[in-house]
């Protein structure tokens, strides 16, 4: 059962966000899951392994669910909603198949049980931090959706890029409130290299 929630997670996750940033968000908290568990280090890999292969696999709904979706959709002109319908079998077929697979190749070190008690003795809700970046997160997935569908509405060319930009403006300034999420340490400890190869590698292949 945990398998598949952890898989409908992703997949959520992967209609909003990069692949990578998915993958980079869940591997720690997965680690930090089996950890907390007292559970064999064996069953850390089919976790870890999942969220980075689940994270490749079912990055093709939206337009924003990928770097490539959206180099790919704006070169050739296609609007996001027309990409979301083209895409929709493409990825629910990906997500039908890598199922199976992982299961047969990591069914041996699954999670079959854990002890409830060690849940229960800290309940779920202490597990987030501030409330208010909480639930303005859960709000721009909303607003980022419907921003996309009102820009198709009414023929409007603007960026993904800026829409995205306010959204993490927006969710930035909502950590200022409480000062629980530090944004200082957030860009020291962003992985920059990743993002300035991202950047050159899809420069380059603009300039072909």
């Amino acid at each position: 059962i945990e398998h598949l929630y952890l898989i409908m997670v992703i997949c959520f996750l992967n209609c909003f966000t990069h692949n990578d940033s998915s993958a980079l968000m869940l591997t720690p908290i997965i680690y930090s899951k089996i950890k907390y568990l007292n559970l064999p280090k064996r069953h850390i890999i089919p976790y870890i392994m999942e969220a980075g292969f689940i994270s490749d696999t079912t990055s093709l709904p939206l337009v924003i669910s990928n770097l490539t979706n959206i180099i790919t959709a704006q070169y050739f002109g296609i609007d996001f909603w027309r990409y979301a319908l083209y895409m929709f079998f493409p990825n629910l077929v990906s997500v039908l198949l890598s199922l199976p697979v992982l299961y047969a190749f990591y069914r041996k070190d699954l999670i079959r049980s854990y002890d409830p008690e060690v849940l229960l003795s800290s309940p779920a809700h202490y597990a987030i931090r501030d409330r208010l970046v909480f639930k303005v997160g859960f709000l721009l997935i909303v607003l980022l959706g419907s921003t996309f569908l009102l820009l198709e509405l009414l023929n409007l060319k603007i960026p993904v890029s800026f829409v995205l930009g306010l959204c993490a403006f927006l969710l930035a300034l909502a950590t200022l409130k409480n000062r629980v999420v530090n944004l200082k340490e957030v860009f020291l400890f962003a992985p920059w290299n990743i993002v300035f190869f991202s950047i050159g590698m899809y420069m380059r292949w603009f300039m072909l």
